[in-house]
C-alpha cells in the first residue's frame, strides 16, 4: 500500500547545559557490584529498583557503566541520595546483545559519597540478580519513570545483589584544583518546534530551500502533527516503539495534520498532485567547541532530501525527491535511512529536508516527516565563565507534571531574556512530555547565560485552549501562579503568585516552577496546588467551593470569583494546567533553537534569531 493517515508530534531541537569534571590526575571512584551472569529477573515493569550493596565510594563523577544483560528490554540507570531523591537519570539504554555490556552517558554523572545506583526498568527485567545481599528498594509495579528532585516512593524492599556497576574519579588535580567543561547534548527531533514553508506543486528542484516557492511565501511557521490514524501501527514506521527513534520524543509531523485529498479536514491540495514540503530546524554550535558527529535517522511519505546548511547529505535512495517516479514506488515510510555529518562550530546551523508527496489516484494521500539525532558539543570552563541558567519546571494538582497525569499535553510558554554572551531577545518554548534542553519531563532549562543576565518567562494562557487564567474558558486547566527560588526545593515551597517571574541581575541558577490545576472538577474537589487555604497557599475546593484565607475573609463561591481573606490563596473554581512556548533562536537562553522561534523576534546584539 502506498500511504495511510498519520498524525505526528513534534518535538525541536534540544540542547541542555550539563557540567562535568574533566580531571587531569584523579581518584577512581566506584559503586554497585560485579557483572557476573546472575539467574533471576524482575517481573515487574515501569518501575525502579536501588541495589544499596555498594554505593558511590566518594564525591567526583561517574563516566562508565557495566552490566549483564540477560535479554535487550531496554532501561535505564538511577542514581539516588540516602533519601530516595532522584538526583539523575540516564537516557534510555538498549543493550545491544545478551552477555555483559558497557553504556557511557553523554555528560558524567555527578554524584557524592553514598549515593546507591539503581535502575528504571519500562519492561519486565533486564539485567539478573540474586536473593543476597543488602536489601534492594523498589517503587510498586507501574509506577512510571523517576522524575529528577523526585524522591522515589518505596513499595517494599528485599535482599538482592544486581549485575551492574559504575566507575568514576573524584576529578581532583594534583594540585587540587578541577578541571571544568560544559557539555551540551544537542537533540534534533521532528516535533511542532521543526519550521515549515509549506507545499507547493510545482516541482522546485532548482532552488529547493527558497522558502518563497512555497505556500507561506517566505513566511515559517511551527510544523503540524500528522494524523496516524491507520498507520501508526501499520505501513509507518512507529516512532515510540522503532529503536531509532523510542524516547526521543520524535513525532510524524507535517504542514497540516490533515493530509492532501482531505479537504474536509483542512488537507492541502489533492490526492492526485504531485507535492513538496520544505522543513528546517536551526541549532547553534559556539565557537571554539568541540563537536561530536551526528548521526541522523530519518524517514517520510514517499521521499526525502536532507540538507545541511545548504548543502545536500542523504536522500531516500529508492524515490527520488524531484526526479521520475518509479512505476512501483517503494514504501519509505516502512523503513529507516541515517547519515553521519558534523556541524559547524561557530555558528547557526540548518538541517533542512525537502519531502516529496507523490500523486495518487484518488482519495486521501498520506504524507510525513520523521527524523531524530543525538549528540552533543563541549566547550572549556575558560571559555563560559561566571555562567548562569534558569530551569522551568511544570506541577499539576501540587505534584511534578508527567505524561499520565496530563495525557502528554505540551503546554505553551513565552520568554524574554538579556545577557551580554546571546543578546536580548524574545521567543517560545513547550514544557512537554519531553524536556526541553532537560532530559526530564516537563522541565525546559536555558541555555548558559553570563552573570548578570535578566530571564523573565509566563505561560500562553491566551494564545491557547489548554490553559485559562480561569476555568470558565472551557480550557482543562488553569493557571494557579508562579514561584521561584534557588533550587527546586525552595521554588516548590514557596507560595504562588500571578506575578510574572522577571528575573533581573541573575548571579546563580534559579529555578521557576508553573503551577497549575486541572479544570472540570465539581463540588469539594481537592485541587490544591500548595496546601491548604489556611497556610496560605490555596485549596481548591471545585466550581462551587469556598475559600477562607488566614485573615479570616470568605471567599466567594463560583468559578473563579473568590476573594482571599488575609494571606489566603485564592484558588476557587476549577483549575488547569498549561504550558507555554519559549521560542529561543539561535544562541538563545533556551536553546540555540529555530532562528524564529514560534513566536519569538530578537532584539540587541544577540547572535540568535527567533
Amino acid at each position: 500500500m502506498k500511504k495511510l493517515l498519520a498524525k505526528i508530534a513534534l518535538l525541536g531541537v534540544l540542547i541542555a547545559p550539563l557540567a562535568a569534571a574533566l580531571p587531569t590526575q584523579a581518584a577512581s571512584i566506584t559503586a554497585g557490584n560485579d557483572t557476573a551472569a546472575r539467574t533471576m529477573v524482575d517481573t515487574f515493569s515501569n518501575f525502579t529498583i536501588v541495589d544499596t550493596n555498594h554505593p558511590v565510594s566518594a564525591t567526583g563523577t561517574l563516566s562508565g557503566f557495566g552490566y549483564f544483560a540477560s535479554n535487550q528490554n531496554p532501561f535505564r540507570f538511577v542514581l539516588v541520595d540516602s533519601g530516595n531523591t532522584v538526583q539523575w537519570v540516564s537516557d534510555q539504554i538498549t543493550p545491544a546483545g545478551t552477555g555483559v555490556q558497557t553504556y557511557t552517558p553523554i555528560s558524567p554523572a555527578p554524584v557524592q559519597t553514598g549515593w546507591n545506583l539503581g535502575v528504571y526498568f519500562s519492561a519486565t527485567g533486564t539485567i539478573p540478580f540474586e536473593q543476597t545481599g543488602a536489601a534492594a528498594q523498589y517503587t510498586s509495579n507501574g509506577s512510571g519513570l523517576p522524575t529528577v528532585g523526585g524522591v522515589l516512593s518505596i513499595a517494599g524492599n528485599d535482599a538482592r545483589t544486581y549485575s551492574f556497576m559504575a566507575t568514576g574519579d573524584t576529578g581532583t588535580t594534583a594540585g587540587g584544583g578541577t578541571g571544568q567543561q560544559i557539555c551540551t547534548p544537542i537533540n534534533l527531533v521532528s516535533g511542532t518546534s521543526t519550521m515549515a514553508a509549506g507545499f507547493t506543486t510545482t516541482n522546485p528542484q532548482t532552488d529547493p530551500l527558497n522558502p518563497n516557492l512555497y505556500s507561506g511565501a517566505g513566511t515559517w511557521t511551527n510544523s503540524a502533527l500528522a494524523t496516524t490514524t491507520g498507520l501508526i501501527p501499520g505501513p509507518w514506521v512507529d516512532p515510540s516503539t522503532n529503536s531509532n527513534f523510542a524516547s526521543s520524543g520524535a513525532m510524524w509531523i507535517s504542514t497540516v495534520s490533515a493530509h492532501p485529498g482531505d479537504t474536509a479536514n483542512g488537507g492541502q491540495g489533492l490526492a492526485t498532485q504531485d507535492q513538496w514540503r520544505l522543513f528546517k530546524t536551526d541549532f547553534a554550535v559556539p565557537s571554539g567547541a568541540t563537536v561530536s558527529p551526528i548521526t541522523l535517522y530519518f524517514t517520510a511519505d514517499n521521499a526525502v532530501t536532507v540538507y545541511l546548511n545548504g548543502s545536500s547529505i542523504a536522500n531516500t535512495p529508492t524515490v527520488d525527491t524531484f526526479g521520475p517516479v518509479p512505476s512501483t514506488l517503494d514504501t519509505v515510510f516502512s523503513n529507516v535511512y541515517s547519515v553521519t555529518f558534523t556541524p559547524v562550530a561557530g555558528q547557526t546551523n540548518t538541517l533542512a529536508f525537502v519531502v516529496r508527496n507523490s500523486a495518487f489516484n484518488t482519495g486521501i494521500n498520506p504524507t510525513g516527516l520523521l527524523y531524530n539525532a543525538q549528540s552533543q558539543y563541549c566547550v572549556s570552563s575558560s571559555e563560559t565563565p561566571g555562567m548562569v541558567n534558569v530551569t522551568i519546571v511544570k506541577y499539576v494538582n501540587g505534584q511534578p507534571a508527567t505524561a499520565s497525569s496530563t495525557n502528554s499535553t505540551s503546554f505553551p510558554m513565552n520568554a524574554t531574556w538579556s545577557a551580554t554572551n546571546i543578546g536580548s531577545g524574545s521567543g517560545s518554548y513547550p514544557l512537554g512530555p519531553v524536556g526541553f534542553n532537560n532530559p526530564n519531563p516537563y522541565r525546559a532549562t536555558t541555555a548558559n547565560m553570563a552573570s548578570g543576565a535578566s530571564y523573565g518567562t509566563s505561560e500562553a494562557t491566551g494564545q491557547t485552549n489548554i490553559v485559562g487564567t480561569i476555568c470558565a474558558s472551557g480550557t482543562p486547566y488553569r493557571l494557579m501562579g508562579y514561584t521561584v527560588g534557588n533550587t527546586l526545593a525552595a521554588a516548590a515551597a514557596a507560595t504562588p503568585t500571578t506575578t510574572v517571574p522577571n528575573l533581573t541581575n541573575i548571579t546563580s541558577n534559579k529555578f521557576i516552577i508553573v503551577w497549575n490545576v486541572s479544570c472540570g472538577k465539581q463540588g469539594g474537589g481537592d485541587h490544591n496546588g500548595k496546601g491548604d487555604d489556611n497556610s496560605g497557599k490555596g485549596n481548591n475546593n471545585g466550581d462551587n467551593g469556598s475559600h477562607n484565607g488566614n485573615g479570616g475573609g470568605n471567599n466567594q463561591p463560583g468559578n473563579d470569583n473568590g476573594q482571599n481573606g488575609g494571606n489566603g490563596q485564592n484558588l476557587s473554581g476549577s483549575n488547569s494546567d498549561i504550558g507555554g512556548n519559549i521560542g529561543h533562536g539561535d544562541n538563545a537562553p533556551v536553546t540555540p533553537v529555530t532562528p524564529h522561534g514560534s513566536q519569538g523576534q530578537d532584539s540587541g546584539n544577540s547572535n540568535g534569531h527567533h
